[in-house]
């Protein structure tokens, strides 16, 4: 799946021509996808800056997400993509439940009319809890600051 906030002319459907506007679409539509759950989904976040706050809850199912397809040709290396929000977020993550990959990006809190935000942390990971054990959410970062 692929994510851009560029302007498309046709409906989206996630393709590399035709990407989702968020990743908030391309996680539904992961959602309705029959594929066994050891099978990892990943979303390839094409612009390089993203600004949006993401609520992620994928059960048991691996979701990764990694910046574009744009390669740096000095360090060979995927560029990592500016994730940031304007808006009055309290983090630009939030992690309720599964496994998820984070790969190539650069978290960054912003200021604006002396508001920061996200207004919390920029990633936030629920610990889940059941009444015989506690389970944990599984969170891989991978060349990310």
């Amino acid at each position: 799946m692929f994510v851009s906030d560029q302007a498309v002319n046709e409906s989206r459907d996630g393709s590399l021509k035709k990407p989702f506007e968020s990743v908030s679409n391309a996680l539904v539509a992961l959602d309705h996808i029959e594929r066994p759950i050891q099978f990892e989904r990943t979303i390839y976040i094409l612009d390089q800056e993203y600004h949006a706050s993401v609520s992620i809850n994928t059960q048991n199912r691996s979701i990764v997400l990694k910046s574009g397809l744009n390669i740096d040709q000095e360090t060979k290396l995927a560029n990592k993509v500016r994730w940031t929000t304007e808006q009055n977020d309290e983090y630009l993550l939030y992690f309720n439940s599964g496994i998820l990959t984070l790969e190539c990006f650069h978290f960054q809190y912003t200021k604006r009319d002396s508001q920061v935000n996200p207004q919390h942390n920029l990633i936030f990971a629920q610990p889940l809890v059941d009444y015989y054990y506690i389970t944990y959410n599984h969170i891989l970062l991978v060349l990310c600051n």
